[in-house]
């Protein structure tokens, strides 16, 4: 049903009139629904996306006239052509919407910006090994999925295939991001647990927008640094998002003592682009270097354009290295 777009995707560019197209069509089918059914907006979204997977209409609450008419607005979801990237902006903006009918935090979805700068990252890290056929695709996984909203964006924008995984302890959200996923045509395996958890994945790229707070006294970033350290694929790399006081909490002494691996980039963002704690972009290998003076920079904000461009040149300059 929701096949993946082919890789004209990729190089196409992206159109704000398709864009708001396929939020149109799905917000009609939403909103038919809250004012029929009296359901909140991501109870509505949750149903059409079933409805659309099962191909299958949810008949409870609605009339026969009623379900010939959302039948009609479905048909007109499934039968439209969009690119993968222009159907998860349209996604972004329903489930904004869906988040405040809820009083969810949008903070469950990474913002976009922060996906193209990981986008970035992973391109510089791997694009050597594609390029010389040494890699045909990658892994990724997403060891604090939320909405998936991170690793969707990556694998639609990166210039290679890509095997994408999730990991999201919380089952709601774990369902959203089947549905946010699987509308796009991105096949995502997602575990329903916490990454903290007895099972440990591996992939070529570990990533998370971390949840920088303290669980029984242990600060979690050092946790989940620790426990995916270990890979047992040939090349690996971790992106995280980080609090900028990521190297002055009070464990920092035990993790140091049992990190394993290297720390390869610390990108500081800039402060403008948050409304609480500034950021910065955390980049490991988890093979140790004896000699490594890890890079560490400050990106300048996209008004600063000659800046900004110069500091992502160094950036992709030293990754290219590994």
């Amino acid at each position: 049903m929701f096949e993946k777009m082919n890789e004209e995707n990729k190089i196409l560019e992206l159109s704000m009139k398709n864009i708001d197209a396929y939020y149109d069509l799905f917000d009609k089918a939403c909103m038919f629904l809250v004012n029929i059914c009296g359901i909140n907006y991501l109870q509505a979204f949750l149903r059409v996306y079933n409805d659309i997977k099962n191909d299958e209409i949810n008949s409870s609450k609605l009339s026969q006239k009623d379900v010939e008419e959302l039948k009609e607005m479905e048909n007109a979801i499934m039968d439209s052509y969009f690119l993968n990237e222009e159907i998860r902006k349209a996604l972004v903006l329903l489930l904004v919407k869906a988040f405040k009918h809820v009083d969810y935090s949008l903070d469950l979805m990474t913002p976009d910006f922060i996906g193209y700068l990981f986008t970035f990252i992973i391109n510089a890290l791997f694009e050597k090994d594609i390029n010389s056929e040494k890699m045909n695709k990658i892994s990724i996984l997403d060891v604090n999925l939320g909405t998936s909203n991170l690793i969707n964006l990556i694998s639609n924008n990166l210039n290679f295939d890509t095997e994408i995984l999730g990991i999201e302890k919380n089952s709601e959200y774990a369902y959203i991001s089947e549905a946010f996923s699987s509308l796009q045509g991105n096949s995502l395996s997602i575990y329903n647990n916490s990454c903290l958890d007895y099972m440990t994945l591996s992939a070529n790229a570990i990533i998370g927008d971390l949840d920088c707070a303290l669980e029984d006294g242990k600060y979690l970033p050092y946790e989940i640094i620790l426990k995916y350290q270990h890979t047992n694929v040939d090349k690996s790399f971790m992106v995280f998002l980080v609090d900028n006081d990521f190297f002055n909490k009070a464990q920092i002494e035990d993790f140091k003592k049992n990190f394993k691996g290297s720390i390869v980039g610390l990108i500081a963002l800039s402060e403008s682009l948050f409304k609480k704690n500034a950021k910065s972009i955390l980049i490991i290998s988890p093979k140790k270097y004896k000699s490594l003076d890890a890079l560490a920079i400050n990106l300048p904000s996209e008004k600063e354009q000659q800046k900004h461009l110069e500091a992502l040149y160094n950036i992709r300059k030293w990754l290219n290295k590994f």
